[in-house]
């Protein structure tokens, strides 16, 4: 026999004799002996406070007046009760906090936000190219116009790069933000 043949063969016996050592322990079992404990009692003055109204739900109708008032949505449309200009600063704020959307340009005279919605795509396909596959962020350039609809009341749209009503995954998340942030 060669040296790396008896290495290999001594590592063998060796693995071999440790496992069979595991077996011939015999397993504690003192969970078997353990008693139950009665519960713990709490006395009256150190007991806890009533939760049940700070987990109390309020009624829909009641928040119902309140967020019809200030905005009103659609699939593709955020409808506010405010004026054009003040809409305007609005919207800016709430897409400059938002985090997930970046205004990079604005109209103001147009009431018109550029912004750029980055959306990060997993890879798919079979296990490999999930496991080992890169994730692909794409940026899409959308327009978010403030369009006046009557006295005291503003529709916010967004659109595609051709002015046209955008309805793709980054529409709905830049409405998401707006309902979220101003609804």
């Amino acid at each position: 026999m060669t040296m790396p043949a008896k290495l290999r063969l001594l590592l063998l016996l060796s693995s071999a004799l440790l496992v069979a050592s595991c077996a011939w322990r015999s397993p504690r079992e003192d969970y078997r002996s353990a008693e139950q404990t009665p519960p713990l009692e709490v006395p009256p003055p150190l007991s806890a406070p009533s939760w049940r109204e700070a987990m109390r739900v309020p009624e829909v109708s009641a928040l119902a007046g309140r967020t019809a008032a200030a905005a009103t949505a659609t699939a593709s449309a955020l409808r506010l009760e405010d004026s054009p200009d003040n809409a305007f600063r609005r919207v800016r704020t709430a897409l400059d906090r938002a985090g997930e959307v970046t205004v990079v340009g604005e109209r103001e005279e147009e009431r018109l936000l550029e912004v750029e919605v980055l959306t990060v795509r997993e890879p798919s396909g079979n296990f490999l190219r999930r496991w080992f596959g890169r994730a692909r962020v794409e940026r899409e350039r959308l327009l978010v116009r403030i369009v006046p609809e009557g006295e005291g009341a503003v529709r916010v749209v967004v659109l595609d790069g051709a002015g046209r009503g955008a309805s793709g995954e980054a529409a709905r998340r830049v409405l998401a933000v707006l309902r979220q942030r101003l609804g």
